[in-house]
């Protein structure tokens, strides 16, 4: 697991994810579902946060850097006149903070709300269970100054 940005904030070649380990640790202490995993297991569901994230919505303005692997961070030069300006979302920074809750919040999701809505499909010989491929709502709503 890469981290997206180096400690300037610039995008890293070849980071794919939006969090730390540690991050997500700090976010979500006493939740078992997160804790019993083991390594591999977090790296994997930040990693897959993070696709989920970047691929889930369309976002306003562009890379910081147009080769970077990931769609944050972005340079934004126009946002809605209803976004606070306070909130520093435009800086990388500032970004980076959201990302990490975003990450969390997907993570949680992933760990115990998606199963809820899988179904299993069959017919005859065939049988298929869709992948869940569903942003949690708060995600949504979190990166909603971003989106297009």
């Amino acid at each position: 697991m890469i981290y997206f940005v180096d400690s300037n904030f610039l995008p890293v070649p070849g980071g794919d994810a939006y969090a730390t380990i540690n991050d997500i640790n700090k976010i979500m202490t006493n939740v078992p579902a997160w804790e019993i995993n083991n390594y591999v297991q977090k790296t994997g569901l930040i990693i897959a946060a993070t696709k989920k994230i970047d691929v889930g919505l369309r976002y306003i303005g562009s890379k910081l850097d147009p080769v970077q692997p990931l769609q944050f961070p972005r340079k934004i030069n126009q946002i809605a006149t209803w976004v606070d300006p306070v909130d520093n979302i435009l800086s990388p920074q500032g970004q980076a903070e959201i990302l990490i809750y975003c990450v969390a919040l997907q993570v949680e999701y992933d760990l115990f709300r998606a199963p809820i809505g899988q179904v299993n499909y069959s017919r005859g010989d065939i049988s298929e269970t869709p992948i869940q491929t569903t942003l949690a709502r708060g995600v949504k709503i979190r990166l909603m100054p971003y989106r297009q």
